[in-house]
């Protein structure tokens, strides 16, 4: 599966999560919509000077109501649960507010940073 599948994939699966979150705090349907999420890539890939075998890195934007707890609770589950992903590993680096996750959907690995950008 090339790059660009497996990244609309991974922003499909963001905005279902951030949907799914904002109906557990009791929005309505169309401000659980608009509440959107996003994906942005950075590093080689962005640069484009990435080759075979390199991962994806990439930043998951969620609103503030997202919190990092639910990233865990919720998030994580789903991708485990994603046809072809076979492996989802968690870092714990040192002073992380929320660490690195990496995602193995073979032959494709994404490095995903999460958060909100109001804090």
């Amino acid at each position: 599966m090339n790059r660009e599948v497996v990244l609309a994939r991974i922003l499909a699966l963001v905005k279902y999560f951030v949907f799914a979150v904002s109906k557990s705090c009791g929005m309505s349907d169309a401000v659980a919509l608009a509440s959107g999420g996003k994906i942005f890539t950075f590093g080689s890939y962005r640069l484009g000077v990435h080759g075979p075998g390199d991962d994806i890195d990439c930043l998951l934007a969620v609103p503030r109501h997202v919190s990092h707890d639910y990233f865990f609770t919720k998030f994580l589950p789903m991708l485990q649960e994603t046809p072809g992903v076979t492996e989802v590993t968690v870092l714990r680096p040192f002073r992380a507010n929320l660490p690195p996750t990496y995602l193995r959907n073979d032959p494709n690995i994404l490095e995903i940073d999460s958060g909100s950008p109001w804090g």
